[in-house]
């Protein structure tokens, strides 16, 4: 299916921009709530759910995307060439997970996003922040060192990698009927990032205006990356943009299928109802973005 032209493109340039803004907004609601009273729901509220979520995200990647992908470059390029695209997109998300963010820490930021706010620090703890102890005296607590010394960059780099491709993946070739399907599972995955942020913050000791500094700016970037997407995919092209844009799609698909094992997928089960169960859920987020992709033509 090739892109349509910009001007036909406008209304659902519009609507996608409009979406990727309510997701926004509701990233930036659910993060400041999570700095001012701790996170007390969870985004995902059951791994059933969970599970369909995960089914919604293939769904689009492999029958939206990829197969759409598949079908335009097949003249061009071989389709196995065009599937290692996706699943090297898969992988190379997932090996910058493992090595910018443990499993430790992931526990450690979920736990602190959920316990709830320290009071206000006293006078002797806001003088240790402004004036630091000197190298040679021993750290008697963990707010004793200097704001954001010890930030983890690194968690900061994918949580905002994270998000910025959700936002990308909104508007990677969807129609609105698509595009609102996604949505669901690209809010999830933006509010888990958002409480993984406010965790690793709290864990550090950092104040309060930091932590929804830093929730605001993450959350700016999920409409950031719909609208990138938008001037990208969404206006006339030559045959020869129109296959960087579907190799683009490739790659956002192999990010749809991360986003689905890495943050959504839940926990592995030893019972066997437990298990059918789940996999009952993802089958029908498959059936419900088949359905919609339908809709679509």
């Amino acid at each position: 299916m090739m892109v349509s032209r910009a001007h036909d493109a406008l209304p659902e340039v519009l609507y996608l921009t409009l979406l990727s803004w309510l997701i926004g907004l509701s990233t930036a609601a659910w993060g400041l709530a999570t700095v001012h009273r701790g996170a007390a729901l969870s985004p995902v509220p059951h791994p059933f759910f969970a599970a369909f979520l995960c089914g919604l995200l293939v769904g689009a990647a492999l029958l939206r995307m990829l197969s759409d992908a598949l079908e335009e470059l097949s003249r061009v390029r071989r389709p196995d060439h065009v599937l290692l695209t996706c699943v090297s997109a898969t992988v190379l998300l997932a090996l910058m997970e493992t090595c910018l963010l443990t499993p430790a820490q992931k526990a450690s930021f979920e736990a602190a996003a959920r316990s709830p706010p320290a009071g206000r620090a006293s006078a002797n703890e806001r003088s240790s922040l402004l004036f630091p102890p000197s190298p040679s005296a021993p750290l008697h607590s963990a707010a004793a060192a200097p704001p954001w010394r010890h930030f983890p960059l690194s968690c900061a780099v994918l949580f905002a990698a994270r998000v910025l491709l959700g936002g990308i993946s909104l508007s990677a070739g969807a129609t609105g009927y698509v595009a609102t399907a996604l949505s669901l599972p690209l809010t999830c995955c933006s509010l888990q990032d958002v409480s993984r942020l406010v965790g690793a913050c709290r864990s550090l000791g950092q104040a309060r205006r930091s932590q929804s500094f830093a929730v605001v700016c993450l959350a700016l970037v999920f409409p950031c990356g719909t609208m990138i997407a938008c001037a990208l995919f969404w206006q006339d092209q030559s045959s020869k943009w129109s296959e960087k844009v579907h190799m683009w799609r490739v790659v956002i698909a192999g990010v749809l299928i991360y986003l689905a094992l890495f943050l959504l997928a839940p926990a592995h089960s030893h019972a066997r109802s437990v298990n059918t169960a789940y996999l009952f859920a993802f089958g029908v987020g498959l059936s419900v973005i088949t359905v919609v992709e339908k809709l679509s033509r």
